[in-house]
């Protein structure tokens, strides 16, 4: 290797490490800007993690990868520190949460390399490294809370690096590695699952036309594209049942979801949007259109640089447009859409490495220095991240488990983003006001509402009675028997 190679080399993986170090450090100051966990959501992994190590068992039905993960972690920092075990799993949770998507700069630092060869340029690597980690899905959006969503990309990622090595190569350990990494996507995070399973649908559509085609034209079996589409067809059947095995009711959810399909494109974004409804606005809305934009100039990067890419990277790109188009669709029922948009930047992210290293340079250089400047402004309004709670509040949620005779028979009803937070800190069982029903209320030695003293709009049912009334909070003891008419515990 001649100098020129070794300091072309050094200056990718400097880009590399500056990256990850970037990310670590913003995902740091995000996570750690609190004792308490931030996010409306940030409580409910440490409250998953605690209840793991404790039965064995999540405390709620969900993928459990994300909290085996951390809960090793938590195990390690008990062991080698004099933390309580509820501090460990906070900063487990806290920890894991900064290092393990600030990772995604790996497979996508090696998919570069395998899709530019020997054509490096440090600053192209630079731009779709920081794309890939300081972009607002990542780094704002799942900043501090929503744990799973960002392992779950970071797993993607892999899957789709060795999958493509797969395709490139023929060498069945990448296959191996793709499938673990598929395994562990599913694990994660069931949008993450969603999101993959339609890449692998849309590339046995594009292999199985390419393969019927050349079987037309001469005649031959291709050994290797039905070899691909084995495999791939082995996969889409195989994630959905650990799907079930693991989370019955989102299982439920998609089979619905695909059995009724065409009668969800009432709810379509689309249809949503032609109707006034104020689904998008500001932000989101701008969002929204930057990202359809990108869907046509996503076409017409591919039909651009289409005749440089070998046969089988043509295949590819195809593949990804495809599932870019699919995943920013306006078709889409609103609830999956905005389940599946933050993943949209997953095959955003590869088409980018394609079009910078097969466009024109001036037509690539402008296209980095543009993504540059949405990276920058990123970082530079990224906003504070708070708990729900401050510890005042906490130390009087806390105090109110002098009510609590039996937390292991008891419900704690209350609004979504403090259910997380009761559980944690009186360790009842929690749910949201219209999940509980009369049919239910036997099960328990005692039914409490929990709401926000500040809370003016949300009505007690009358048969209730107040406990407690805090300064932050109000705890009222419903009872054993709930009238018909207030079966529903809560209107807002």
């Amino acid at each position: 290797m001649n100098t020129k190679n070794i300091f072309v080399r050094s200056g990718d993986y400097l880009a590399l490490g500056l990256m990850f170090l970037a990310s670590v450090i913003l995902r740091g100051l995000s996570n750690f800007s609190s004792e308490l966990p931030c996010g409306i959501d940030g409580m409910y992994y440490p409250l998953q993690v605690r209840h793991f190590m404790e039965t064995g068992a999540l405390g709620f039905q969900d993928m459990p990868l994300t909290f085996w993960i951390e809960a090793l972690a938590a195990k390690i920092i008990l062991i080698c520190t004099t933390l309580s075990a509820d501090e460990s799993v906070i900063l487990a949770c806290k920890l894991t949460n900064v290092i393990l998507p600030s990772l995604i700069v790996v497979p996508v630092f090696y998919l570069i390399r395998s899709l530019i060869e020997n054509r490096s340029f440090s600053f192209f690597i630079l731009v779709l490294l920081a794309f890939s980690v300081l972009n607002p899905t990542i780094l704002v959006l799942l900043g501090v809370d929503f744990h799973k969503n960002a392992f779950g990309i970071l797993f993607l990622y892999s899957t789709l690096y060795f999958f493509r090595s797969y395709l490139i190569n023929s060498k069945v350990y990448f296959l191996m590695l793709s499938a673990l990494f598929a395994l562990m996507t599913v694990l994660t995070h069931f949008g993450c699952f969603s999101a993959l399973l339609i890449f692998f649908i849309l590339l046995i559509m594009v292999f199985a036309i390419d393969y019927m085609r050349n079987l037309t034209k001469t005649g031959r079996i291709q050994r290797e594209s039905r070899t691909v589409l084995w495999v791939t067809g082995l996969i889409v059947v195989a994630l959905p049942l650990l799907v079930f095995y693991f989370d019955t009711q989102r299982f439920e959810h998609m089979s619905n979801v695909l059995g009724n399909f065409l009668l969800s494109l009432k709810n379509s974004v689309l249809v949503v949007l032609v109707k006034g409804e104020p689904f998008l606005s500001g932000p989101r809305l701008a969002f929204f259109v930057i990202l359809n934009i990108l869907s046509i100039l996503s076409v017409v990067v591919y039909f651009r640089i289409r005749k440089c890419l070998t046969k089988n990277e043509r295949k590819i790109l195809l593949v990804i447009v495809l599932w870019y188009i699919c995943l920013t669709s306006p078709l889409l029922p609103r609830d999956i859409y905005e389940r599946l948009l933050f993943i949209a930047l997953v095959p955003l992210s590869i088409i980018l490495i394609y079009a910078l290293y097969h466009l024109p340079r001036k037509t690539a250089m402008t296209t980095a220095v543009v993504f540059s400047l949405f990276i920058l402004l990123t970082v530079a309004t990224l906003p504070k991240r708070y708990p729900v709670l401050s510890v005042q509040q906490l130390n009087e949620l806390s105090d109110l488990s002098r009510f609590i005779k039996h937390p292991a028979k008891t419900i704690i009803i209350t609004q979504h983003g403090l259910e997380w937070w009761t559980a944690w800190t009186l360790r009842t069982k929690v749910g949201l006001p219209s999940g509980l029903k009369q049919t239910e209320i036997p099960n328990y030695a005692d039914v409490f509402f929990l709401i926000p003293s500040k809370e003016q709009d949300i009505s007690i049912p009358k048969s209730s009675s107040l406990i407690s009334n805090g300064q932050y909070f109000s705890l009222y003891k419903i009872s054993q028997s709930i009238p018909k008419e207030e079966e529903q515990l809560v209107s807002n």
